[in-house]
């Protein structure tokens, strides 16, 4: 029996249908949903300002606006050489508005379905970390990650954060992948 369900968001397409799926397991089987976000404490990743400005860009504009961030942006490519060596007070508070963001959204797709309440987590940090720590803590029966977040291509390489949820993970874990995602 599914009596609670853990969701992890990061605001990328997988993350999207992720919400999706919990909510419909949620709500087939009576379960407390709760929905986790994590602000990594790393640099910005390229699509992670891509999101901020294409989302999030009324709570990030301030932050966004900094030199740090407009230089890299301008020049195009590979903004991240610079715009990830932005003070990490700037990118904990660039990733602390989109987190709020995407928990506020995530508690609206919930209410339209009909399915209230659902708990709310921020938390910071590794993202991996965070998401197993919540899971220790919490105990869910399922917890529902997407397969491919808003991390660099680089990272993946080494080991994603849904493969490190996967296998350290006390319980079931579903991944969800979007339609076009690549592996």
């Amino acid at each position: 029996m599914v009596n609670k369900i853990l969701v992890a968001l990061d605001g990328s397409p997988s993350s999207d249908r992720a919400l999706d799926l919990a909510i419909r397991l949620a709500t087939n089987t009576a379960a407390r949903l709760l929905v986790l976000t994590v602000a990594s404490n790393d640099p910005l990743t390229e699509a992670e300002v891509k999101l901020a400005l294409d989302r999030y860009q009324p709570e990030v504009s301030e932050q966004l606006a900094a030199p740090e961030f407009t230089t890299a942006l301008e020049q195009g490519g590979d903004t991240m050489g610079r715009a990830g060596q932005a003070p990490s007070g700037k990118s904990a508070s660039i990733r602390n508005a989109m987190g709020q963001h995407i928990l506020a959204e995530a508690e609206t797709v919930a209410r339209r379905r009909g399915f209230s309440p659902v708990e709310t987590l921020l938390r910071s940090g590794d993202p991996a970390a965070a998401i197993l720590a919540v899971a220790a803590a919490q105990s869910p029966d399922l917890l529902v990650i997407g397969s491919r977040g808003l991390g660099n291509r680089a990272g993946s390489l080494m080991g994603s954060v849904s493969d490190k949820v996967v296998r350290q993970s006390g319980c079931s874990v579903i991944t969800v992948k979007t339609p076009d995602a690549e592996d």
